[in-house]
């Protein structure tokens, strides 16, 4: 199956997750204050469990998932990627940074580098939610162009959903 081809920014080298990738997923996965919106720290069995759904969507056209690296140091500072969402099939964008990183614009120029390359597959739509309590996760949609579209329920809780057209 086809991984996603590796993008750049100015700031940021994302490329596919492989099996290598476990160990920096994992402390990301660790980290209290990143996974407090989202569905709470990680054992390294769920960390193994979602590398393994990464590794499986590039099977969908216009899936994937990568590892966001700082081109200066090679650190890994997050992931971010598409998804097709659960509860409506839609191309959803997903991000996730580690704490130190954030409030410094690698989020919306990873966004933006996998939302422009999401669109250029031909895929028409893409959304993203937060928590309504999530106000960073609601900027970074708002940085990059997204619009509010509606309120639903995702992932079990009520979500705010933007929305991007290609």
């Amino acid at each position: 199956m086809p991984l996603p081809v590796p993008l750049t920014t100015p700031r940021l080298f994302l490329e596919a997750f492989g099996p290598e990738h476990l160990a920096d997923l994992h402390a990301l996965n660790s980290e209290p204050a990143v996974m407090r919106f989202l569905d709470g720290v990680r054992t390294i069995e769920q960390s193994r469990a979602e590398l393994e759904r990464i590794l499986a969507a590039p099977a969908s056209p216009g899936c994937g998932g990568w590892a966001v690296r700082r081109r200066a140091d090679s650190l890994f500072i997050g992931r971010c990627g598409i998804k097709k969402a659960a509860e409506t099939g839609e191309h959803e964008l997903l991000y996730a940074f580690k704490s130190a990183f954030w409030g410094q614009g690698y989020a919306v120029e990873a966004a933006a580098a996998v939302l422009r390359h999401t669109f250029s597959l031909g895929v028409p739509i893409v959304i993203a939610c937060a928590l309504p309590a999530n106000t960073a996760s609601l900027a970074v949609m708002q940085r990059i162009g997204m619009v509010w579209t509606r309120r639903a329920r995702m992932y079990d809780e009520d979500m705010i959903v933007y929305s991007a057209r290609g």
